[in-house]
């Protein structure tokens, strides 16, 4: 609210101060508190039309005025119900945002003006904020081309925000429109409840979320989920934080791949290895298996009966520790393969590289 003890207004001896406020680039309407245009810069008259100029409006009705102003507003009421109302409340405001038929934007401010402890006048001032709402409308359209790639991408993409609430989903991660659209602003403990899923799922979720948020870097690990027959999915999800330009997490991106099929093979290898490891301890021969390091991880029952050593004491120590010293045959094998050239000696000793 502007109060001050004189005012310097328009018919008041204050033609300096009319002179300055016709020069702002700001349009500028001044009513009187008996809503009588008391001042009107050109930029005030531009918005009206290209029939208005100061000259012609000074001493208007300021009601008809505004009328005039909303006519050129995309909501007429809303832009002369908010002039009064504001009026009616004698309080200032300011940024009040206005949309123009002709697709351009403006912030209006509005100042009650009292003197000597009475209402003098009614200050209008308007301001073209449209660069600012086009930029925010070019953001808006990234960010939906944006999120159309992602709903069409073949894996589970989710954005969350930093309390760890749901701002996007894609249709591959929740197929169900109704579903996708309910559970924005849900977190992982209503969404679980929701599906009937375990809370010991939101609760792992929520410390992998809690991890990218304070690293500030990417946290992924493995999920094991059910369908309806019972059949178990194996799922990689990571969570990625997006920083700020302050360093600060804005939002989170999540992506998961299904690795079922990986974790399938995995176990298919795993029981051909088994089954491998079975054959080789049903062998008359004796089989040591070492790595690259010479360090031994597996040998079969017909060693265990020759040179008296199990698995466990054997395994992780080089092989010459479990053959004699004199054994001159063995190592000149050993030095063979190391060397680079595979030998397939028949006898009492056999040595292949499986590298």
């Amino acid at each position: 609210m502007v109060n001050q003890e004189q005012t310097y207004l328009p018919g008041q001896s204050g033609e300096q101060y009319q002179f300055l406020l016709s020069l702002l680039n700001h349009p500028i309407f001044i009513e009187n508190a008996d809503r009588k245009a008391e001042f009107v810069n050109p930029a005030f008259c531009a918005l009206l039309g290209p029939d208005f100029s100061p000259d012609k409006i000074l001493g208007a009705d300021g009601k008809t005025l505004h009328m005039l102003m909303g006519m050129q507003c995309k909501h007429q009421e809303a832009y002369t119900g908010g002039v009064e109302n504001a009026i009616h409340s004698g309080q200032a405001e300011t940024g009040v945002a206005t949309e123009l038929k002709n697709g351009r934007f403006l912030h209006r401010d509005y100042y009650p003006f009292i003197a000597n402890a009475q209402l003098r006048a009614h200050i209008w001032v308007y301001q073209d904020v449209t660069p600012l709402h086009q930029g925010a409308d070019s953001l808006k359209s990234e960010r939906k081309a944006f999120m159309q790639v992602l709903s069409v991408i073949p894996a589970d993409i989710a954005i969350f925000s930093p309390d760890h609430r749901y701002e996007f989903v894609n249709q591959s991660a929740v197929q169900d429109p109704g579903v996708r659209t309910w559970i924005i602003g849900k977190n992982d403990t209503e969404y679980c409840a929701y599906r009937g899923k375990p809370k010991e799922l939101a609760d792992q979720r929520a410390q992998y979320f809690q991890q990218a948020l304070q690293r500030k870097e990417a946290v992924s690990w493995e999920e094991v989920l059910k369908d309806a027959k019972g059949n178990e999915h194996y799922y990689e999800p990571t969570f990625y934080p997006l920083l700020s330009e302050t360093e600060e997490v804005a939002s989170v991106l999540m992506f998961g791949l299904n690795i079922t099929v990986r974790k399938q093979q995995e176990q298919q290898l795993a029981m051909a290895h088994q089954h491998y490891l079975k054959t080789l301890d049903n062998l008359h021969e004796a089989v040591l298996m070492a790595d690259g390091e010479l360090k031994t991880y597996f040998i079969n029952d017909a060693w265990r009966g020759s040179f008296g050593k199990t698995l466990e004491q054997a395994r992780n120590g080089i092989i010459f520790d479990l053959i004699a010293l004199g054994n001159y045959e063995f190592y000149r094998q050993v030095f063979s393969v190391l060397s680079g050239f595979t030998e397939n000696v028949q006898g009492r000793i056999d040595i292949k590289d499986k590298a």
